[in-house]
């Protein structure tokens, strides 16, 4: 017997399907999950911790079983179908054109949630990707699970806001989100139970400039993985090392970063950027290419994004929007200081001097001010590295996200 909203007062049911009592989880019943997405962000993380509880009945994926399986994922819960999301990566290398591209977003998408929706096994909770839940949603409602909506930006018209205004800043036409991609979230914002974001500026985005109800918004911080991130280095006391990982484009405020360095009045002073290029940044990266300050390094394995900011002097995420940022998290994790922005999520971590600086979105002479404090005073490393501790990992972040469930569908009925 399962707990759902159909009867709270069942028992739960362990992975294996027998009754199930309390676990060593802080006494929690164990609670059969359903993740699906098309994009790895988190949700990985959480299915590790999910799978290692025992407490994941399926993760739904885009990506083929080899790239999961070197990810740490296998098992029958692991079920793959990158079919539709390679087919529009390719399409869309064939036809090079953004009307195209914003015609064809979504069917990948629809294909994947309906593929979702057909083998949906029992669950208590099912937690989709935001745009390819809808179907699959429904489904999980239908059935009694509590469908929660897994949102790791701001809302999507936020979004779209924003980025208009920074295309429009440097001389350039946003293409948009698709209209079919931002129908079907905001559809799946109405019909799910909760929607799950990362951060208090995400929050903000939802409550106050949209009028989402609060009760269903459900902030629950990420985790940070302290095993995969740690001390690997000692940055050199002879430079001073500015490090930037993620996306190159304009999402990521890289050319404000740009900016910022050529105005930063610091000997010695160096610039790593370590991350794709994304379309249009090319015209502020050139002027950077040849100077022997700056590397734009690419993408890196883990391995070597760890060595990277436990090397650095400081990470700096001047994104003018991101739901959460968790390079701020791992960089924290290896004891690199950080500058992020006010519409970076991460900036919830960033709990005072001893850590880093929140800046404004947009101001590279505010933060070319930040930087130049921090290498005149840098903070102490193992502090750094102590606050990111506190904030917790994916097991916490499991146990916070399934409390919110329990709350919701009633303590007094509940038999967690």
């Amino acid at each position: 017997m399962r707990w759902s909203r159909k009867d709270r007062r069942e028992s739960p049911t362990s992975a294996e399907g027998s009754p199930a009592g309390p676990d060593r989880h802080g006494g929690r019943a164990a609670m059969r999950v359903v993740l699906s997405t098309t994009v790895q962000a988190h949700t990985f993380d959480v299915a590790r911790e999910l799978q290692r509880r025992g407490w994941l009945a399926a993760l739904f994926t885009g990506y083929p079983r080899s790239r999961m399986a070197a990810k740490g994922l296998s098992g029958p819960e692991v079920r793959c179908f990158p079919i539709p999301v390679l087919a529009g990566m390719l399409m869309n290398r064939l036809v090079r054109s953004q009307r195209f591209a914003l015609r064809t977003e979504a069917w990948p998408k629809v294909l994947f949630d309906r593929w979702v929706a057909r083998r949906l096994p029992e669950c208590d909770l099912f937690l989709a990707t935001s745009s390819v839940g809808l179907a699959s949603g429904r489904a999980a409602k239908a059935r009694g699970a509590f469908w929660v909506c897994d949102r790791p930006c701001s809302h999507i018209l936020t979004q779209n806001r924003l980025l208009d205004e920074e295309y429009r800043l440097h001389g350039l036409r946003w293409p948009g989100i698709s209209r079919a991609i931002v129908e079907r979230e905001l559809a799946e914002y109405r019909e799910a139970d909760a929607v799950l974001v990362a951060s208090s500026f995400a929050e903000r985005s939802f409550v106050r400039e949209h009028g989402f109800p609060a009760e269903r918004l459900w902030k629950v911080p990420y985790g940070i993985d302290l095993s995969r991130f740690h001390p690997d280095g000692e940055p050199d006391p002879a430079f001073f090392d500015v490090l930037f990982v993620g996306q190159l484009s304009f999402q990521k405020g890289v050319p404000y970063l740009l900016e910022a360095f050529d105005r930063l009045e610091v000997p010695n002073k160096r610039l790593t950027l370590v991350g794709a290029e994304q379309p249009g940044i090319d015209r502020y990266l050139a002027p950077f290419r040849d100077r022997p300050d700056v590397r734009v390094a690419g993408v890196l394995p883990q391995e070597g994004v760890r060595g990277e900011m436990s090397r650095a002097h400081v990470l700096v995420l001047p994104s003018v929007q991101d739901g959460f940022g968790m390079v701020t998290a791992q960089a924290m994790a290896c004891g690199c200081p950080v500058v992020v922005t006010e519409n970076c999520g991460s900036a919830d971590l960033v709990l005072g001097p001893q850590v880093g600086r929140v800046v404004p979105a947009r101001d590279s002479q505010v933060l070319a001010n930040a930087l130049k404090e921090l290498a005149q005073s840098p903070p102490d490393r193992a502090a750094v590295r102590a606050a990111a501790s506190q904030a917790g990992g994916w097991d916490q972040f499991v146990d916070r996200l399934t409390g919110r469930c329990v709350e919701t569908l009633g303590r007094e009925a509940c038999p967690c």
